[in-house]
């Protein structure tokens, strides 16, 4: 099993290009696939990971070769298999970025190591033959076109975008897939294809991937502008809302004031005549009328006290109760808009549901409290007693738009994955229950 290591890496057979291209290649997925920030930790990190990569790749490459005997199964096998073990244990990118990245890459690196090896092939004869000293060109193919392709990927990175649609992924690898068969065909000598012609085709395939990259970005970008145009939209609608209840509480407390300055002053008549019984009796049985009117959440937060004063309204709009309890000091470590954005879409789903599949007269419930370094917001709802849990869970809107109300489960999930939380749904004892946990500190 040491063979592998003896004679590409201390015996060095094909010279040092071969241990070039494989340390440039495991460099190149690391850097591909790791989300960097300017720490030292993150720095560290990184050093840690691509030498532990390599070390893999070295080790499962031995192996390879100890039962295959063909160095070239090291590319087939191994290369795959290292790219998938680090998106999956080392990358912090979201998982269909994760996907997009590794399918396209892998194709790209076949394609690399073909045109490389053909084109240093043609040179080595042309240069031969005007009697030029041999140069590595190989290695300097493969260094330039895998170079560009990091350079490229970074530069256009998917990790800038909140959501990969489906599509992209279904483009990623459907590219890709068709690549490494052509590819395979070329490379084992299924198809008898003269090493121009293969240049050609690799070629074709690298130029065909880097653009089918670009379209993918290009995709996500117009879909994630689409949704902000269509939340910009949906908070147009409640800042309406709220000024609509602004107004209203307003206007019922002009209505309480004139109301209470009567019934002093009737009151004042009572103690001036001394009718202190009847004065007492009038008191105890004044009605504060305007309490429905203004049953509002107050508390240290202003930013949750809007939000959820919003949501009270549009709750009794529909006939629905909200029992709210939230105990939250006046500054948490969260973004107001992204706060107010996770709070109002959880309690939007709930109310949603109600409305369109209680009858009876229901109650939403509402915690928000501060334990340690986390906020957890936990809103409950009633289900049908017939529901099947499995389809609840699916968490699909049945509104006229949802393409609007539809993205707010995933606002929810990408606002908890930034501040380092989750959001775990379950349906149990006839009640939706939505539990997210963000961490108030980094």
């Amino acid at each position: 099993m040491a063979d592998y290591f003896r004679l590409f890496y201390l015996d060095r057979i094909y010279g040092p290009s071969y241990v070039i291209t494989e340390v440039l290649s495991v460099i190149a997925v690391a850097v591909l696939l790791t989300k960097f920030k300017k720490t030292r930790k993150c720095w560290i990190r990184f050093a840690i990971s691509v030498l532990i990569t390599f070390c893999f790749y070295i080790l499962a490459a031995s192996v390879v070769y100890y039962f295959g005997g063909n160095n070239i199964l090291t590319m087939w096998i191994v290369y795959p298999l290292t790219i998938i073990l680090y998106a999956v244990f080392a990358s912090k990118y979201g998982v269909r970025t994760r996907i997009v990245i590794s399918v396209l890459y892998f194709s790209n690196y076949i394609e690399i190591m073909s045109v490389s090896e053909s084109a240093s092939s043609l040179l080595d004869g042309v240069f031969r033959i005007f009697d030029v000293l041999n140069t590595p060109y190989a290695v300097i193919i493969f260094c330039t076109l895998t170079a560009f392709l990091v350079v490229y990927y970074k530069f256009f990175t998917l990790d800038k975008f909140k959501f990969v649609p489906v599509m992209c992924i279904s483009i990623a690898v459907v590219s890709g897939v068709v690549a490494i068969v052509v590819e395979s065909f070329l490379s084992f000598g299924w198809l008898e294809v003269t090493r121009g012609y293969h240049m050609v085709v690799s070629g074709a395939f690298y130029f065909i991937s880097v653009i089918v990259y670009y379209l993918i970005n290009h995709i996500c970008r117009e879909v994630e502008e689409n949704n902000e145009m269509l939340m910009m939209q949906k908070n147009r609608e409640e800042d309406e809302k709220y000024y609509e209840l602004a107004a209203h509480n307003l206007e019922e407390l002009k209505k309480i004031r004139h109301d209470i300055k009567n019934q002093y002053g009737y009151i004042k008549v009572l103690l001036e005549q001394k009718e202190y019984d009847k004065a007492l009796d009038y008191f105890s049985s004044l009605e504060l009328r305007a309490m429905p009117a203004l049953n509002t959440v107050s508390s240290e937060n202003t930013a949750i006290n809007n939000i959820m004063n919003l949501e009270r309204r549009k709750a009794a709009d529909k006939g629905i109760d909200m029992d709210v309890r939230y105990a939250v000091p006046t500054q948490v470590n969260i973004d107001k808009v992204d706060l107010t954005s996770l709070i109002s879409n959880l309690v939007d789903n709930a109310l949603e549901y109600v409305a369109l599949h209680i009858t009876e007269k229901s109650t939403i419930s509402v915690e928000i409290c501060q334990k340690s370094q986390y906020l957890f917001i936990n809103v409950t709802n009633p289900v049908l007693p017939e529901a099947d849990p499995a389809a609840i869970l699916q968490l699909k809107t049945r509104k006229h738009n949802p393409e609007l109300h539809g993205y707010g489960t995933k606002i929810i999930d990408d606002i908890v994955k930034k501040y380092n939380g989750c959001c775990v749904y379950n349906v149990e004892n006839g009640l939706f229950k939505a539990n997210a946990m963000l961490a108030l500190s980094n």
